[in-house]
This record gives C-alpha cells, sequence and structure tokens, in this order.
C-alpha cells in the first residue's frame, strides 16, 4: 500500500506536493483502518499522528529508492543527447553537472540569397552556469577561437560560423543578428529563462558537404542549487545535492525545503565531495599560455574532468607548486588536450582560475577524484521517482521519507549508534540465510555517460570477482546502468557496493518494540541474537514500518546484514578506460594536401613559325583514397600582380601532373593545387609562386589558355588528354 500511495504523490499536480504531510496524512488513515487507534499515552512520547502516519506509508516506498536496475529504455533521457532535433513539442529539460548536450530547434531560417544558415538550439529551461566548448560535429570550439563578436577566427570552420551564447538569465535580450536579418524573430523573441546557442551558417559545400552538422555544447549546469552547509546556492556535481535540489525544484516534485532533512543531506554530500585516491596518471605539460591562464597537455584528447584533483610533480610553471593540489577545469577535450586549473573545488566550479606565469614544461599528476559527482539531464514529462531513481543509483544511496521528512544517503559505512537484541523484539522472525541466486551477482555491468567518450553512452569497465565466481559455479550478471556517473572508476565504485551488497546473505524481519524508532532507512544497529550466534552484528535497515498488533505499536523492520567492507576501496581495483578509443576509420574532414608543388616553363615552336610557352605542373598526390579513388584535384593560377586567380580547373584525384598552355613571357605568376575528397571536402591549398616565363626578344605570342593533364589512364599516344577550363578569357584578368 505504501507503494500505491508514494506513486500517487509523486503524479500530483506541483502545488499539491508542497505539503507532503498533510497528503499523506489521508493515505495513512486509510491505509491503517477505522479499526486501529492511538493512545494519548503513545502522544505523550512526544510524537505525532502526522509524523507517525506519514512514516508508516511512506517508509515501505522509501526502501523503493535503494539501487535497482531500470530497463534501458529511458537511459538516453537522463544522460542526454550530443544532437539537436525539430519536432512540434519537446518536454523541458533539466541540465545537473556538465554534460555535452544539444537540443530541440527553435528556429532555423536562411537569409542572405541562402547564403546564410541560422539555427537555435534550446540547452536548458533554465540558467545555466556556463556555456563551454562548442561542438559542430566532431570538432571543437573554444572561447579563443572566437573574437568578441562570436566570429570563429581559427580552426577549421574559421569566417564560416558565428556563435552566440545566452546563460538563460532572466533578463537576456533577443539576439541582436538574428532579430536583425530574420523577419520573424523579433526583439520580442527574448527566450528569457532559457539557455540556448545562436549559430550563424555561412554556406560552403566544402565545409558542410553533407548539411548542417550535428551542434552541441559542454554546459555546466542548474546554478541555483541550495548547499544546507553553507547556505549558499550555485552549481554543483554533487550527487546528494541535486537530489535535494530536484525535491525542492518547482519543476521537480515542489516538496517545501523544511520537509527536507539537512542535517542528513549534508552527511551525503560530505561523503560525495570526499577524494578517492587513485594510482597517479602524468600527463605532460607541452606549453603554457600565460594570457589565457591554459596549459597544454600533450594528446589529442582530455581524460581529465572537471573536479579532479591534480599536482605538479615536475617542471616549474609560475604560480603553481609542487607537491600542492589543484582542481582540474577543462577547457578543450578534443583535438587538443587543454586545462586551466584552480585552487580549491569551488573555485573551479565558479571558473576562478590561477593565474599562470612563465613556464612550458613539466607533467601534471591526477591523483584523486570526487567520489560521487556527475552530471545529467531531467525531462520534465519522465516520471518523477524514475528520475530520482537514476541519481539515487549514481551515488549508491537511499532516499526514504519518514516521519514527514525526506532524507537523502549516499552510499558510505555508517558506524551503528543503536544496539539491539532479542530483549527487543515484539514477536517472532523470519531470517533468510541464503539469497537466491536471482538475487546474488558476482559480475555488473552497464552504461554510463562519460566525457571520455566525447559525451556519448558507452560500457562502464565491468566489475567481477573470481572467487564468488568460483563460489557460485558461474558468472551470476547484473545489468546495473548509472546515467549520472561520468568516471569510470566512480562508475565501478558503485557497481561493487551493488555486487557486495548482493552478497551479504543474511536478511531478517521481524516486529519491535518501541525502542527501534531510533532507526530508519539506511541505518546500522548492532543485534545479538543467541540462537542464532549473532553477537553484535551489524545490520543495515532496509525496511521500516510502524504498524499496530493486538492493540500495540510495534516498529516492523527488515535488515540486511552489512559491513564496512561492502565499501571498501583501493585505487589499484580501478580499470582505466581509453578516451574515445580512436577509430581505425579515417576522418572524412581531414584532407590532406598535395605535397611536392613543382612547376616547370618549356617553350613551343608553334607551326606557324612563333613559339609560345606553357608550364608543366606536377605535385605528391596525399595517401588518402577517399581522394585518389574518386576524388580530384583543383587547380587555379593567376598572374602575380593580380588580386584573384582564374576560375578553377579540376582533375582527377588520380592525377599528378598537368600543363597549362599558351602563357605570356616575362610575366609573374602564382599557381595553386588542393585536393578534394568524394564528399567534397577540400583540403588547404599547396603554393607556388613568383615563377617568370622569358622568351627571345622580337618573338610573337598566342595567349589563349588551355589546360593538359597527364594520366595513369590516358589512351593518348603522348599520354595526355584536354579538359576544357571552367570559363574562357583571353585578356589575362578574372572573369
Amino acid at each position: 500500500m505504501g507503494f500505491l500511495v508514494f506513486i500517487f504523490l509523486m503524479v500530483l499536480p506541483l502545488e499539491a506536493l508542497a505539503d507532503p504531510v498533510t497528503a499523506a496524512v489521508g493515505a495513512a488513515i486509510s491505509a491503517i483502518g477505522a479499526g486501529s487507534a492511538i493512545t494519548a499515552g503513545v502522544l505523550s512520547l512526544g510524537f505525532s499522528w502526522g509524523a507517525f502516519a506519514a512514516s508508516l506509508v511512506m517508509s515501505a516506498a522509501g526502501s523503493l529508492f535503494s539501487p535497482k536496475t531500470k530497463s534501458g529504455s529511458s537511459y538516453n533521457s537522463k544522460s542526454g543527447s550530443p544532437q539537436q532535433w525539430r519536432q512540434a513539442v519537446s518536454a523541458r529539460e533539466i541540465v545537473y553537472g556538465e554534460i555535452r548536450k544539444g537540443g530541440p530547434v527553435a528556429y532555423m531560417p536562411t537569409t542572405g540569397g541562402n547564403r546564410y544558415q541560422h539555427i537555435i538550439v534550446m540547452l536548458a529551461s533554465h540558467r545555466v552556469k556556463k556555456i563551454g566548448e562548442i561542438m559542430i560535429g566532431d570538432v571543437t570550439i573554444t572561447d579563443d577561437m572566437m573574437d568578441a563578436d562570436g566570429h570563429v577566427i581559427s580552426g577549421r570552420y574559421k569566417d564560416y560560423l558565428r556563435i552566440h551564447k545566452y546563460l538563460g538569465t532572466d533578463d537576456q535580450a533577443a539576439d541582436p543578428i538574428l532579430s536583425a536579418g530574420a523577419t520573424e524573430w523579433t526583439t520580442e523573441h527574448r527566450l528569457q529563462g532559457i539557455a540556448y546557442l545562436y549559430i550563424r551558417f555561412k554556406w560552403s559545400p566544402s565545409k558542410f558537404p553533407s548539411g548542417l552538422p550535428q551542434v552541441s555544447a559542454w554546459v555546466q549546469g542548474r546554478d541555483e542549487i541550495y548547499d544546507p552547509r553553507t547556505g549558499l546556492s550555485g552549481f554543483t556535481q554533487n550527487l546528494p545535492l541535486m537530489i535535494r535540489d530536484y525535491l525542492n525544484y518547482w519543476r521537480g516534485c515542489n516538496v517545501a525545503a523544511e520537509f527536507i532533512d539537512d542535517d542528513m543531506a549534508s552527511e551525503a554530500a560530505n561523503l560525495s565531495d570526499e577524494y578517492v585516491g587513485i594510482d597517479a596518471v602524468d600527463y605532460d605539460v607541452l606549453s603554457v599560455d600565460q594570457t589565457k591562464n591554459i596549459i597544454t597537455l600533450d594528446g589529442d584528447r582530455l581524460d581529465l574532468q572537471l573536479g579532479d584533483k591534480v599536482r605538479l610533480t615536475s617542471g616549474a610553471i609560475t604560480g603553481l607548486s609542487t607537491g600542492t593540489d589543484y582542481f582540474v577545469v577543462p577547457y578543450q577535450r578534443i583535438g587538443k588536450a587543454r586545462v586551466q586549473l584552480a585552487t580549491s573545488l569551488r573555485n573551479a566550479w565558479d571558473g576562478v582560475v590561477i593565474d599562470l606565469g612563465t613556464g612550458s614544461v613539466g607533467v601534471l599528476s591526477k591523483i584523486a577524484e570526487p567520489r560521487y559527482h556527475g552530471g545529467g539531464i531531467f525531462q520534465c514529462d519522465v516520471a518523477r521517482y524514475d528520475n530520482l531513481q537514476e541519481l539515487i543509483k549514481s551515488c549508491a544511496g537511499t532516499l526514504s521519507y519518514i516521519g514527514g521528512t525526506w532524507k537523502i544517503m549516499a552510499g558510505g559505512y555508517r558506524m551503528p549508534t543503536v544496539t539491539l537484541d532479542d530483549g527487543d523484539l515484539a514477536g517472532p522472525m523470519t531470517v533468510t540465510t541464503k539469497v537466491s541466486k536471482r538475487d546474488r551477482c558476482n559480475f555488473v555491468q552497464g552504461i554510463y555517460t562519460s566525457p571520455l567518450n566525447d559525451g556519448n553512452n558507452a560500457d562502464y569497465p565491468a566489475v567481477k570477482n573470481s572467487l564468488y565466481i568460483a563460489a557460485d559455479g558461474e558468472e551470476l550478471k547484473k545489468d546495473f546502468d548509472q546515467a549520472f556517473s561520468q568516471r569510470p572508476g566512480q562508475a565501478q565504485r558503485v557497481a561493487k557496493i551493488v555486487m557486495e551488497r548482493s552478497r551479504q546473505d543474511i536478511i531478517f524481519t521481524a516486529p519491535f518494540k518501541l525502542s527501534a524508532l531510533k532507526l530508519q532507512v539506511g541505518d546500522v544497529f548492532y543485534f545479538s541474537m543467541p540462537i542464532y550466534g549473532w553477537s553484535s552484528k551489524q545490520f543495515e535497515v532496509t525496511n521500516w514500518q510502524l504498524s499496530t498488533d493486538n492493540g500495540r505499536l510495534v516498529v516492523q523492520l527488515t535488515a540486511r546484514e552489512i559491513a564496512a567492507a561492502v565499501f571498501d576501496w583501493a585505487g589499484g581495483e580501478e580499470t582505466r578506460v581509453d578516451p574515445s578509443p580512436n577509430t581505425s576509420l579515417g576522418n572524412v574532414f581531414d584532407v590532406e594536401p598535395p605535397t611536392g608543388l613543382n612547376v616547370m616553363v618549356e617553350e613551343v615552336a608553334t607551326e606557324q613559325g612563333d613559339k609560345t610557352y606553357q608550364f608543366n605542373v606536377g605535385w605528391t598526390p596525399p595517401d588518402d583514397g577517399f581522394v585518389v579513388e574518386g576524388g580530384k584535384f583543383e587547380v587555379e593560377f593567376k598572374e602575380s600582380a593580380s588580386a584573384y586567380y582564374r576560375p578553377s580547373y579540376t582533375v582527377r584525384g588520380d592525377t599528378s601532373a598537368m600543363r597549362i598552355n599558351q602563357v605570356q613571357p616575362g610575366v609573374s605568376y602564382d599557381i595553386r593545387v588542393r585536393s578534394i575528397n568524394v564528399l567534397g571536402v577540400a583540403s588547404v591549398w599547396t603554393y607556388y609562386v613568383g615563377f617568370t616565363v622569358t622568351s627571345p626578344t622580337g618573338a610573337t605570342f598566342t595567349v589563349d589558355y588551355g589546360l593538359f593533364t597527364e594520366s595513369p589512364s590516358s589512351t593518348e599516344d603522348d599520354g595526355l588528354f584536354t579538359e576544357s577550363p571552367s570559363s574562357t578569357v583571353d585578356d589575362g584578368t578574372f572573369a
């Protein structure tokens, strides 16, 4: 009955959840029945009927919040999607922690005679802390790759993109570029309270051969999360604080803060902020940018995450000291590995980084990571119970509702504070001494979403115990997805707790006297039962319910044996993960230019006795099948004094030489060649500039530029065939 009542509460309108105690009391009375009564003597103990009733109903529901497997169908709705999409109606989204995220497209017009495509991608239905790196497909655009107006000024998309970031403030204005250029978008389209990206694409078949690429961003989400330890609100990656926020947030459960146990929330938050030591991982420092306080590390992918603890273990960089703990602020994750550093975790979250000075070499070593940090999204059309479940799973925690108060706990060992024995029993007990294979596991696997996988879903390293497998005679696998876990070490720690908990075989259910009122779901207590040989044996409360037995109140407990070893973890146990392992397939957007460009000038006698000259141009094709097999080379030339190259000539990708006939003597020329692959993606140009044709005095010349190319497949006697230029010119100027 408790479960049903809880589900009812979770689907109530938000306003109804503002006072969960009042909502629960009526249901509790119905659950107990009219024949039950509470005596005045009990009330005199200082307990209220409302608190008892709420405890009775919600304690059973509280145990349902213990980690358990969910089907994977809703996983993406929690972990986020690095893609944008278009649909008429999209659910509002809450972003927690730092994740890579796309979102629904709000508006997508074209202007400038179809030269410009504009797009608005909505990232969150609230204010966010920061919008960091922008991902255009798999290309990273960082803040230092843009000017103050959002124009991209370096990298693949230089001069082809303009990006504006909006954090979702209540007073943000409409984008001025879009409102000035698109007739339907006015200055009233402010999207206040919505974090979004405005991006303008300049059309280029070479830059965007397959149409518009996917747009996403690394977002530091909701930044109004209250921390009861400090009394302040801000951004956090702390999972128990996210649970507290979702309970209290009006887009979540809308529970009034007075009905949340902040002492327990603080305890869980402290446990989650603890740093877990790891076997040190070293990163070579390649350079230091003093103007932006950025450290570039060796490698093309970053596997450090926000809040990781590092030390400078060798080298000298002004602003850093060897042996001092620093906290990572990622700056660029793909293409280059770049970070900034902060002096504290709070500063890392707030973007307060260390001023760096001289120094360009050294070694940074990662030495520890937070116990239970993470990130993900909630869609507001998903059941609140399901959303809370995902957060709780990623911190191996529990959430219970007892005595009119929500109580949050993270996965960790708690010393017993209560001692009970057989004298506290109020009736017979039921004991299970062996858990069935269905409920026991020796192998835990699942999915998580990590920056190491570019913000995509991936399998975290499975956790298994060979001794348990041998004892069970087979692998007993459990699928346990962790939508909000982002570090492989954390995912493995949680998976180990799940496995070890399943190995605690002894479970009992029994009615206790009111001495057990001091316990609640998640508490650990000592219990002695001589008949079973238990002397101060430790048990964890998994279910707590107040009920009546022959007119007297009893506390019905279900408890499972527990040990501190369930939560033990050594750094050497972790299996490291290769950050987004490199594919063996080539990147079609990385097109190499031809090399070895050379030009020879040849004098040619005409049938009329005149002389003319031609260029013999050669190059070495790149080792790229996308160019050589089905691609092409683009060739352009001009007089050096001209500002413009003549219209392009194109030749097949299996071609390595060409001729340009009948050029003028005494004139300096420039020539350039580039590769174009089968998708139309072009390389940079290779240039040969400033070569001059000379001729004997008094000779006459006919200028009629033509193009000849050498081809291995040609059947002409001289190995040449003619390809016409794309336009006809006879005055040596750009037409």
